[in-house]
């Protein structure tokens, strides 16, 4: 079968330019896609920091980084052990998300059990909150939100400089990421991580340390620490090691009106954690529409048939997928806006959908047809 291109996404956030080669090899956690430019990319699903839209040469977000702003509330009571570093750590009371409409700084903590690797994806402070990085909630049923992109301003006039950002109120500068100190993760299979500061002030995994996969324990409690500058910190924020995420390899089959049953393995050590769902079939369509539902880790979520209908009615195009993303989160206030700590893992699955064949190029259609600009057989 043809291997959708790299554009899926999750409800969390993007990889931030900067990002280490050991990072960027997490690929299976949604096929991030580094953006290019700090501030030069648009939102997508998943509301990510630096989130792209998908036709064919288009990225996407990631499914690594970020929590959708769809029902985040509290997951349960805490636990694990204190981790490399000893009990005095301290631990996750409730699940904490920034919401992505004020986020102005992550670290992203990953386990990739595809990839075989454990690591900071990115980490960054930004003095300001991206533009466009939201997204238009349509409609709410329960603990899912159906969504689309934020619709763009009208082209500024004259056009903005390289270095600023065409809004409703004209050009405005784009937010820079800033030097905040030494960040240090602690709870690690190694003794407190102290994570590398590039010239762009983005931090990632040091290149001198190998950390173990996984790189912690299941239950075990983790902290991230923020030396902080200019009034930035210092910071303390706190994460729970969530366990590897089980998900049926199988497709899932997805129609107009029918409930979808979502299931994943139940963890072995309940904490503070959501399980965060993308679910879409037009990633590649005029209109790029998909759910965002955050539910208790309880090891399934039906979606109702009613909201499959209605996303539906806003097209199918080319390679429909999930993703399913265990995360806990905590997070707290900066100067320009909020910053978050979140620890994760995820997959993706393809979804199938009668009558939609997906494509990259005519080789891949049935006889008599082609491959459409939405990556759909026609």
């Amino acid at each position: 079968m043809t291997q959708a291109p790299d554009h899926r996404r999750s409800p969390n956030p993007d990889v931030v330019p900067g990002s280490s080669s050991a990072a960027t090899s997490a690929t299976a956690l949604g096929a991030l896609i580094v953006c290019a430019a700090l501030a030069a990319c648009s939102s997508s699903n998943g509301d990510g920091v630096m989130g792209g839209s998908g036709g064919a040469s288009g990225g996407s977000g990631g499914a690594a980084a970020g929590s959708g702003d769809a029902g985040a509330g509290s997951g349960g009571q805490s636990g694990g052990s204190g981790g490399a570093s000893g009990p005095d750590i301290g631990s996750l009371a409730e699940y904490k998300s920034c919401g992505r409409d004020k986020l102005a700084g992550e670290v992203a903590l990953v386990m990739d059990v595809e990839a075989g690797f454990t690591g900071v994806l990115t980490g960054f402070v930004l003095d300001g909150v991206e533009p466009f990085r939201g997204s238009t909630v349509v409609s709410t049923s329960g603990m899912c939100q159906l969504k689309q992109p934020p619709k763009a301003p009208a082209p500024c006039q004259p056009a903005c400089a390289a270095e600023q950002n065409c809004t409703e109120s004209g050009c405005v500068a784009k937010p820079k990421a800033l030097d905040v100190g030494k960040m240090i993760i602690d709870g690690l299979k190694v003794p407190s991580l102290e994570l590398s500061r590039n010239g762009s002030n983005i931090y990632t995994n040091p290149p001198a340390i190998k950390i173990p996969h996984p790189g912690f324990d299941e239950g075990t409690n983790l902290r991230l620490t923020v030396e902080g500058k200019d009034n930035y910190g210092p910071l303390m924020l706190h994460g729970f090691g969530v366990g590897a995420l089980e998900v049926p390899e199988a497709p899932i089959t997805v129609e107009m009106g029918q409930p979808v049953t979502l299931t994943w393995g139940a963890p072995g050590k309940t904490g503070p954690t959501r399980v965060l769902i993308n679910f879409s079939v037009n990633r590649h369509g005029a209109v790029d529409t998909w759910l965002e539902c955050s539910v208790p880790d309880t090891g399934s979520f039906a979606i109702d048939g009613a909201l499959v209908t209605e996303l539906f009615q806003y097209g199918t195009s080319g390679f429909p997928s999930v993703s399913i993303q265990r995360q806990s989160a905590d997070s707290t206030t900066v100067p320009s806006g909020c910053m978050e700590f979140s620890v994760s893992t995820s997959a993706n699955r393809e979804l199938m959908v009668p009558g939609v064949v997906s494509c990259q190029d005519d080789m891949d259609c049935p006889q008599g047809q082609t491959c459409q600009i939405d990556l759909k057989c026609g």
